[in-house]
């Protein structure tokens, strides 16, 4: 998620850290794990580190947090690329 944060500080936070999870590439698993922690949009994921979304979040593993990391910086490249 690291990665991802740094890249995050430079695009304009409100239209990217605004889009629903539930509307993104990530799998409704994981989707579900996350709100049910109360982690609904991207904005939401900032300030996140892998050890929290690994030890702090119920059904979200190394490959979930994979899958988020990998989503996150696809989102980040689409709305740089607009």
């Amino acid at each position: 998620i690291n990665e991802a944060e740094l890249s995050m500080q430079d695009v304009p936070a409100s239209p990217l850290f605004t889009v629903p999870l539930a509307q993104t590439e990530l799998e409704d698993r994981i989707v579900n794990a996350l709100e049910r922690a109360g982690l609904t949009t991207i904005g939401d994921l900032v300030g996140f580190t892998k050890e929290d979304l690994l030890y702090g979040i119920p059904g979200c593993g190394e490959v979930s947090v994979d899958r988020i990391k990998e989503v996150l910086v696809q989102q980040i490249a689409r709305r740089r690329g607009k």
